[in-house]
């Protein structure tokens, strides 16, 4: 389905984008770098409105999101197409593809109204709503009509998302309803620079804007071997960041790497992980996740004041729930994040 974008002008004969910073200058006919938007006869069009490539149940915790309703689930949806396209992303399938790529060739999209998508949320007893895959910005026009009918419905709004986003759609996402983003942060400058022909300000802007409009943030460093493993990358990409959050009350998740089709660097490994992890502890973070290693204990969450191992995940899901409320039963130290009171450990929802 196609609508017109609500992010572009008019420059001589031609549109200029203005929903990233890439602010793609597009003539009759021409493609923005994301693969969403097209100039069709003198107007800007996203040609991705509703057309859904992936709806499923999801744990909370695969975003990751473990500070905002632990032990509950997601409708995840995504559609197409990506504005930074990494060369190690796992959903290259979604992320990379286009309307006119070999991938779309025979791959069935269908058409979901918001409304549906909304109706299947809460006839399955889903938590939340989160647009992830592949770059869920990407469709910020049908999260714009989407989100006031979630949030309605007692639904909460989450991203997973680079980002790299101009700051008036961000606001006018969360004055939507986005409630919560999972947002990654994928290096310094310098790979920002020439893994993605892009830079690293605007996402920090992100952050800054939604951390100061008091939406729920966790952020994700995927630690890429040879790329962003390095104890130079990770300082040089989360100095500012430091200028504008509370270490203390935002999570920190450092994944490691794994080599897909088109990136085929070994994966990262163990002791560089856990040396970003002390560095991130020594920067004054103080919830630090190590994920996609096999060792659960580096994704449980312990009390900084007491010690005592209140959350237990394996995987992608929560296993043990020691914390009240989110609050420490020990010592009583209340943990950042929003937490469903008495709530079951990932109970299984109806299928999608």
């Amino acid at each position: 389905m196609e609508v017109e974008a609500r992010f572009f002008r008019k420059e001589g004969e031609a549109l200029r984008c203005l929903l990233c910073p890439r602010h793609c200058l597009l003539k009759e006919g021409q493609w923005g770098v994301c693969g969403t938007r097209r100039v069709i006869e003198g107007s800007l069009k996203v040609l991705t409105y509703g057309s859904i490539s992936a709806l499923e149940m999801r744990p909370m915790e695969a975003k990751p999101f473990y500070h905002f309703l632990p032990g509950g689930w997601a409708l995840t949806f995504s559609s197409w197409g990506c504005n930074l396209l990494c060369p190690w992303c796992q959903n290259y399938h979604l992320s990379f593809a286009r309307q006119y790529s070999p991938w779309m060739r025979g791959y069935e999209v269908p058409y979901i109204s918001p409304e549906e998508v909304v109706e299947m949320a809460t006839g399955r007893g889903a938590d939340a709503i989160c647009g992830s895959f592949m770059e869920p910005l990407m469709m910020t026009e049908y999260l714009l009509d989407l989100f006031p009918l979630s949030r309605k419905r007692g639904v909460k709004n989450t991203l997973v998302t680079n980002g790299y986003v101009e700051e008036g759609a961000m606001m006018d996402l969360m004055r939507a309803g986005l409630d919560a983003i999972s947002l990654d942060i994928k290096g310094d400058e310098g790979v920002y620079r020439r893994y993605f022909g892009a830079h690293l300000d605007p996402v920090l802007n992100t952050l800054t804007v939604a951390v100061k409009r008091g939406v729920h943030v966790e952020l994700v460093y995927l630690a890429v071997s040879g790329i962003s493993d390095s104890e130079e990358v990770f300082k040089g990409a989360f100095d500012g960041i430091m200028d504008v959050v509370d270490g203390e009350s935002l999570p920190l998740h450092i994944n490691r790497y794994h080599p897909t089709p088109l990136f085929t660097a070994p994966p990262t490994q163990m002791d560089a992980l856990l040396r970003l992890r002390e560095v991130a502890l020594e920067m004054g973070f103080r919830f630090v996740y190590v994920g996609n290693t096999g060792d659960d204990r580096l994704q449980w969450t312990t009390c900084p004041s007491c010690g005592e191992v209140l959350i237990k995940r394996r995987g992608l899901y929560l296993t043990e729930m020691r914390a009240v409320d989110g609050r420490c039963p020990n010592c009583g130290y209340q943990l950042p994040g929003l937490f469903t009171p008495h709530r079951p450990l990932n109970p299984s929802p109806q299928p999608p």
